[in-house]
């Protein structure tokens, strides 16, 4: 495959990748209707997400911001939508960034959703919807809160624990 890797799209930040991430969401955003976007820390996810998150609402899905989010987070947030996409490089150097895939049950993209994904891409397959029927964008807050109520929900409170800080 040409963009994805082991771990979704990762590349030096420039205007390559910006183009890309552009397609990404018009290929994502058509193909699953509901995409909620979470970014890590980096100078440049901000730019890339919002590249993303431009493809995704030309292509007329309905876009979330998750906002600043951990990918297990934002993993967990994706069960209330068509898909969910990280932009995020995970440990490489801060010149790296890209974008993760999920799933609504938490799952990376499989190597054929991200084949399928980069067949629309390298066709130039998706246009963009006529500018009334782009929806915008919403805010999903509260990403982290609903990540630790969950987290809460699955370990038993009897457990007489002890942490040393």
């Amino acid at each position: 495959m040409k963009f994805f890797g082991s771990s979704g799209i990762r590349a030096t930040f420039d205007r390559e990748l910006l183009d890309l991430a552009l397609k990404v969401g018009l290929a994502v955003g058509s193909r699953y209707g509901s995409v909620v976007v979470g970014r890590d820390s980096r100078t440049s996810s901000v730019a890339l997400g919002n590249a993303l998150k431009a493809g995704i609402m030309a292509a007329g899905a309905d876009c979330a911001d998750a906002g600043l989010v951990p990918t297990p987070t934002l993993a967990l947030a994706a069960r209330g939508f068509g898909a969910g996409a990280m932009v995020t490089a995970s440990h490489n150097p801060p010149r790296y960034n890209g974008v993760k895939l999920i799933n609504p049950d938490g799952s990376s993209f499989d190597i054929e959703q991200q084949r399928e994904i980069e067949k629309l891409i390298l066709a130039d397959g998706v246009n963009t919807v006529p500018w009334q029927k782009i929806k915008g964008e919403t805010d999903y807050p509260g990403a982290v809160e609903q990540h630790i109520a969950a987290i809460r929900r699955e370990i038993p409170g009897n457990l007489n624990l002890k942490v040393a800080v």
